[in-house]
């Protein structure tokens, strides 16, 4: 890798990135980690640190991973629309993808300011180009960024396609690209911006899953610095909301993420600005959306105290409010699927069961849930999809897109609120409700972080210790039943670096890498709050 480095100190000419190589010389650790290994093309693209090094996010990596792309889908149709989101660098990289792109003839379509992923997903087929491309880290820490490639249809890239490109990009000579032509290219007009009347397109794409007016309700909305600033006061607008309230520190794109270093709305120190500005104002919701407006977080105020719900919590009340108010309107519930992952809660069983609603569970990543509403739509029975949604808090209703949507997400949301007040409940009354009757599960979500080529090396110690010797038991409680998708299994699921442990009194845990960052995740979920002792008992020892 020292040779890696060396050619990249003698052929870098972008500056600040020739300055990070400078100064890494005598530093063997930092050069080590940025350049053991290329970054690797998951099955979300690219996802890693800015910074200098094959192992990094930067022009190059870039710029490889275009020519990658560029020859995967060498035959058919060379057009492609480019977003991406409000990070540090987002534009400079989707200008050089651009310019890849535009280099080897390919129709190029750039947003002209900061995107929504699902926005780029719905462009893919408003646009009927071959290819998207959505620069973006979702919800990483500020010092990350990300490449995402969406196939014709707007889903992301299945796995195949994405084994193929890694393939691709292994071949490619990054310094034999020509990525300084960018201005050339937009004045020969092989780069074109993506017109502002889509979307209004996408928008109304948005606004045709509307279930109800927003009427008579108090929104308090943190963009948390990202790409939902517009869409989504747009849309809640046009939907009749007449009291929406910003929280302004967080309401423009800024890369910096000065109030929330860690953009996740997931996260309470993300959300404090958010909670404690709807607390002033008496909101009835507060919502939250991420850097790419993908994820999507509520809470409500009750008693002068904020309170979120968690994407499993979320996820059941929107299955319910939408089942119900079909069942109120006369129309049929039978048959219709909703999608989860299988690490979202197990109550949406229950709550199908009763309105006659198909569950699907699938792999983790909303692309999965992508490529099951293709599927429908291959058959013409895309009427048949009812909502996606994962623990992560990512939802999707209606198939305009094949991604996670915070906008519509956002809209029904506030729906369901306004729905629920005519009635003099707030939606922790629902929630309670939905309990009472289906079955209480809670949930907790354990995330170990191994950085580096020794963190790396760990992590796979402890997946490989527990397939060598699988559990019998989980502290306290006996296992019922072990599930290795890495092996052919009885859920039908594809491989997958996942193992599934469930055992008695209904208590569940699953372990499984994350694709985007160096984490180890550990999933629990029980119907008594005891047996979260054992399994976390459990999790200690395995760690070591």
């Amino acid at each position: 890798m020292t040779d890696v480095y060396e050619l990249w100190l003698d052929k870098v000419k972008e500056s600040k990135i020739s300055e990070e190589l400078k100064a890494m010389e005598g530093d063997s650790a930092l050069i080590h980690d940025s350049f053991y290994r290329t970054l690797d093309f998951g099955t979300s693209g690219l996802r890693g640190i800015m910074a200098a090094g094959t192992n990094r996010m930067n022009v190059y990596t870039v710029a490889a991973a275009t020519e990658g792309v560029v020859r995967h889908l060498a035959k058919g149709k060379k057009s492609v629309v480019i977003g991406y989101d409000s990070r540090l660098n987002s534009k400079l990289f989707a200008q050089t993808a651009a310019t890849v792109f535009a280099n080897r003839g390919f129709e190029v379509y750039l947003a002209i300011e900061v995107t929504p992923t699902p926005y780029l997903s719905f462009l893919v087929r408003y646009l009927k180009t071959s290819v998207g491309i959505m620069v973006t880290a979702s919800h990483n820490p500020k010092e990350y960024n990300g490449y995402k490639v969406y196939g014709s249809d707007g889903c992301q890239l299945n796995t195949n396609s994405c084994e193929a490109v890694q393939k691709e990009i292994s071949k490619v000579n990054v310094f034999a690209l020509n990525i300084d032509n960018y201005e050339t290219n937009v004045a020969n007009g092989r780069i074109k911006p993506v017109d502002n009347d889509c979307f209004d397109a996408y928008t109304e794409a948005v606004r045709a899953q509307s279930v109800c007016p927003i009427e008579n309700i108090k929104i308090t909305y943190s963009a948390l610095n990202g790409a939902g600033f517009r869409a989504v006061p747009c849309v809640l607008t046009l939907e009749g909301c007449k009291y929406i309230e910003l929280v302004e520190e967080q309401c423009y794109p800024d890369g910096n993420f000065t109030t929330c270093p860690s953009p996740n709305p997931e996260r309470a120190d993300a959300r404090a600005l958010l909670e404690k500005q709807a607390v002033a104002n008496g909101s009835d919701i507060y919502i939250a959306t991420d850097p790419d407006a993908d994820r999507c977080v509520i809470g409500i105020v009750s008693d002068g105290k904020a309170i979120t719900f968690n994407g499993h919590m979320a996820g059941a009340l929107l299955t319910y409010f939408l089942a119900s108010v079909k069942k109120e309107r006369g129309e049929s519930t039978e048959g219709l699927y909703v999608c989860k992952t299988i690490v979202t809660t197990n109550i949406i069983y229950k709550i199908a069961e009763e309105f006659g609603l198909k569950v699907v569970d699938l792999l983790t990543g909303f692309k999965y849930i992508g490529e099951f509403i293709s599927a429908l739509e291959s058959k013409g029975e895309q009427s048949k999809y009812l909502l996606g949604f994962e623990e992560s808090c990512g939802f999707l209703a209606g198939d305009y897109v094949k991604d996670k949507d915070a906008v519509v997400a956002s809209m029904l949301f506030a729906q369901m609120c306004s729905y629920y007040k005519k009635s003099g409940k707030t939606l922790s009354d629902v929630l309670e409700e939905i309990y009472v009757r289906y079955g209480r599960l809670t949930h907790s979500l354990i995330s170990e972080r191994f950085d580096g080529e020794t963190g790396f090396a760990k992590m796979q110690g402890i997946l490989n210790g527990i397939r060598s010797n699988p559990p019998k038991r989980i502290g306290e409680l006996e296992v019922l039943s072990y599930t290795d998708l890495l092996k052919p299994n009885k859920m039908r699921l594809p491989k997958s670096d996942v193992i599934i442990i469930k055992s008695e009194n209904d208590a569940c845990l699953i372990i499984r890498p994350s694709g985007t960052e160096p984490l180890l995740k550990f999933y629990l979920e029980a119907k008594n709050p005891s047996d979260f002792t054992s399994m976390k008992s459990f999790i200690d020892e395995i760690k070591g």
